[in-house]
């Protein structure tokens, strides 16, 4: 394993996600030794549809039981992949809160997702992470707060990996008077073709299929081109 090398899993919104997606990372963490402790998600790691406030779609194949259900049966094939995770927290993973606040219910009765989805002990989410690497630094978020990574990478002074816009996937650099600076935009691993994404059937800019790397300290970020 390469202690300087880092996975950045872009949005995989289970049990929507593209079905070639953690064989595809699969081979990117064997093909470049990626420590377990070096792997990251930029967060929607699931969709949680069921909770949506939009309006749901009549081909929807699920209930909200059912999604759950196989949620926790994905995860644990992802966990087999990788036992260790750090998940940056996101507005999917958020639905779930919205909808008891919506009902009045205090926080003492609701479960959090590490429960819920039985997330084992080498998983952990928070709102962002701060990666003191050799060879860089960087910060991961989710990125709804931002409009690219490079604007975030400004405002915090760091390198930025984020995700949530799915239209997204690259590296893109700026230098200031006092350093360079770069922002990652991982891009998703969602299926397109699912009715959870049927929203975006009518836009002109469609998902990116593809997912970030960090080797020696040069941010990559890489197609999914499986067929």
């Amino acid at each position: 394993m390469n202690k300087n090398n880092f996975m950045l899993i872009g949005d995989v919104h289970l049990p929507y996600e593209n079905t070639h997606a953690l064989r595809f990372l699969k081979e990117l963490k064997k093909d470049f030794e990626i420590p377990d402790s070096n792997v990251y998600s930029v967060g929607d790691i699931m969709d949680l549809y069921g909770f949506s406030r939009w309006p749901k779609s009549p081909d929807a194949k699920h209930t909200i039981n059912q999604e759950l259900d196989l949620v926790r049966e994905k995860i644990r094939k992802w966990v087999a992949v990788f036992p260790e995770m750090k998940i940056a927290e996101s507005n999917h993973d958020q639905r779930i809160m919205r909808k008891a606040l919506g009902a009045d219910l205090p926080s003492q009765v609701i479960r959090g997702l590490e429960e819920i989805f039985e997330f084992p002990k080498g998983w952990e989410i928070k709102d962002q992470f701060v990666v003191m690497a050799n060879k860089c630094e960087f910060l991961v978020c989710h990125g709804e707060e931002f409009p690219c990574a490079l604007q975030a990478a400004i405002h915090y002074g760091v390198n930025v990996v984020q995700g949530h816009h799915h239209q997204k996937a690259g590296i893109s650099y700026a230098r200031t008077r006092m350093q360079q600076l770069w922002g990652m935009e991982t891009g998703c691993l969602v299926d397109t073709k699912s009715f959870a994404f049927a929203y975006g059937d009518k836009s002109k800019r469609k998902p990116i299929n593809s997912s970030g790397l960090i080797l020696n300290g040069i941010p990559h970020v890489i197609p999914l081109d499986f067929k």
